[in-house]
């Protein structure tokens, strides 16, 4: 192996591996919170990637603007989601989750299917055309810009979660909910956030992913579970253990692809699930507290 092609290979594992650990980010917090798994969450990915399609191609916003438009979006629909739906239910209702999560995901499922048509899309944009040369690497617009706004937001994430306040109610709140109450903090305001911000950073990664993929109303259904099997890896509720093993999986899925395909990396993660679940089920970062 040529040091371009490890350096190209390299690169091209932190661009996935950036946007695995922002989806499945968005997952842990909302499970570190709430203590129940969004099944729907590969359906706000896909919203994310379709409303950026119609953003760019229908109203013909340039996608730098589309970009905030969409975290806003996800902002307002996990809030919608967390006072619907979330809120009715107890910390922990695991059974009931499940049922709901996967009702929701149905309902936007079809709905896309009714708005958006069952035929695949792709957004065209000037980035498309572009390159931008590294030394000996030549890296593609779009890639660029994929992984400048995932690291991006991976920083506020970072920042909010640790060097702010709400951040520090909110691991507190993750932690121990009842202690969390005891001295001040609301939970159901917490849980808000949680939801807002994993929803947010959910159609942020349908954004991104948009400028390189083809995008369809049932694009989520696979990624979801890959996002299951890297949050149960890293550590049920653990941001840390989510965003190692999702830059982990990039790096996986860049190297072995290039010899035996994507399909050998998808089986290596998920071999690696059951072996979590098996020998070690509170996952490789994972601890009684969480996030």
């Amino acid at each position: 192996m040529t040091l371009d092609l490890l350096l190209e290979l390299s690169l091209n594992g932190l661009v996935i591996g950036s946007t695995y650990a922002l989806f499945a980010i968005g997952l842990a917090l909302i499970f570190g919170v709430l203590e129940f798994v969004n099944f729907a969450h590969g359906e706000f990915y896909m919203l994310g990637a379709m409303i950026t399609a119609t953003l760019v191609q229908t109203v013909g916003l340039d996608y730098w603007l589309t970009v905030p438009v969409v975290v806003v979006a996800g902002i307002v629909m996990g809030i919608a989601l967390y006072d619907g739906l979330f809120k009715r239910l107890r910390q922990g209702d695991f059974e009931k989750s499940i049922l709901i999560t996967i009702g929701l995901a149905m309902v936007l499922q079809n709905g896309a299917l009714y708005v958006w048509g069952p035929s695949p899309n792709l957004i065209k944009t000037d980035l498309v055309a572009r390159v931008y040369e590294l030394g000996a690497l030549t890296i593609p617009a779009t890639r660029a810009v994929w992984l400048a706004v995932a690291l991006a937001a991976l920083t506020v994430v970072y920042l909010a979660l640790y060097r702010t306040r709400a951040g520090l109610a909110l691991r507190g709140a993750a932690q121990n909910r009842d202690a969390a109450l005891m001295v001040g903090i609301d939970p159901r305001r917490i849980s808000r956030y949680a939801v807002a911000g994993g929803i947010a950073l959910c159609t942020l990664s349908g954004a991104i992913l948009a400028l390189t993929y083809t995008i369809f109303p049932t694009m989520g259904v696979y990624l979801v579970f890959k996002a299951f099997a890297i949050v149960i890896i890293g550590g049920l509720g653990s941001v840390i253990g989510a965003a190692v093993v999702g830059f982990g999986l990039g790096f996986v899925e860049s190297f072995l692809g290039l010899y035996y395909g994507a399909a050998t990396a998808s089986i290596l993660v998920f071999l690696a699930m059951i072996a979590v679940l098996l020998f070690r089920p509170l996952g490789l970062f994972g601890r009684r507290v969480r996030i």
